[in-house]
């Protein structure tokens, strides 16, 4: 590789601009404040996330954390994404370290990303139980809903149908019989953004429960409402605890849907999906959440403060409604205020 030694001091000095970075075991490794899981919450100074140096250009850059909870524990390479997570927008860097990872796929001719777990929702049957649920959100949010709408909001009224229609089996050892029968009688799915878990919402225990569809555990948990987006214009992210908020939002509050994203969280961290979308190659965007009123706002700036360490900065609103505790709610019961944190 041309300039393996220039590039290599570069990607070294970038890397030693992250929040408490520090070299080690002989200069093959630099440690620095986890991007995934944020480290301990006591000690600001605490490192435990690494990344490995290249000696060659044969080397693979590999990371891990070595905290127990966190998802890059096991290690793993680092791809471009990561990089825009940690804040490296550099080409150079960039084309550098994806030029030294490439090696280690190029024998291999499967694909493993999301593409590979799209499943389908088709039209819901016309029983009882479908109509009943339909009826149910309708009425829930005062819309009017008709089944095809269904398709193209990815929300599945059968999970005894979706199985079959996907020619997919129940996961005995992630989900039991008793537990699914529950499930098909009792809750509403929402097919998650890339298609790897059904995210159930039970209609009467008020609470969500995930299925996992893929197999894999680097699926995107949470629901989207699908719309086009233009990732070289400004990216409008509306965020939401539930998926009847994100719904409400989407349907009743005359929010345009040109290059917006409305996105339900249903139990992961607002952190989380932030980190998700720019591993998408979010880049330009305003985050809007619509949050529950008994969520304050410090809770979402100590979360964003987090991620603003490692130079994502967003302009962030939080709306709360002064009617209720959500917006999962008609039209008409919604009055809403904001505040701007960001």
């Amino acid at each position: 590789m041309k300039n393996f030694e220039n590039l290599q001091q570069r990607f070294l000095s970038t890397l030693l601009e992250m929040p408490y970075a520090k070299l080690h075991s002989g200069r093959k490794w630099v440690m620095f404040r986890c991007p995934y899981c944020y480290d301990s919450k006591k000690h600001i100074d605490t490192t435990h996330f690494n990344v490995s140096i290249p000696q060659t250009d044969n080397d693979i850059i590999y990371m891990k954390c070595f905290q127990p909870e966190c998802e890059m524990n096991s290690g793993k390479a680092v791809k471009e994404n990561d990089l825009k997570i940690w804040g490296i927008y550099d080409q150079e860097i960039i084309q550098f370290v994806k030029s030294l990872n490439n090696k280690k796929n190029k024998n291999k001719s499967s694909d493993t990303t999301f593409v590979n777990y799209k499943k389908f929702v088709n039209i819901p049957q016309k029983d009882d139980l479908s109509k009943e649920k339909l009826e149910y959100i309708n009425k829930r949010l005062g819309i009017k809903l008709i089944p095809e709408d269904l398709i193209n909001l990815k929300i599945v009224l059968s999970f005894e149908k979706f199985l079959q229609q996907n020619n997919l089996k129940l996961k005995e050892d992630v989900m039991s019989e008793k537990m699914a029968w529950y499930l098909e009688n009792n809750a509403i799915a929402f097919l998650s953004k890339d298609g790897t878990h059904l995210l159930f919402r039970d209609i009467h225990q008020k609470k969500y429960i995930s299925y996992n569809i893929s197999g894999t555990d680097d699926g995107m948990k949470f629901y989207a409402i699908p719309t086009e987006i233009d990732l070289l214009k400004k990216v409008n992210v509306y965020l939401a605890e539930g998926t009847f908020d994100i719904l409400s939002a989407y349907y009743n509050l005359d929010i345009t849907t040109e290059n917006n994203l409305f996105i339900a969280v249903t139990g992961a961290s607002y952190d989380y999906i932030v980190k998700q979308l720019i591993r998408h190659g979010l880049i330009d965007a305003e985050f809007h959440i619509f949050s529950d009123n008994d969520v304050s706002v410090e809770y979402y700036q100590s979360r964003f403060n987090q991620i603003g360490m490692y130079k994502f900065h967003y302009p962030i609103n939080i709306y709360y409604n002064k009617l209720g505790k959500d917006i999962g709610v008609p039209r008409n019961e919604i009055e809403l205020t904001g505040i701007k944190i960001k």
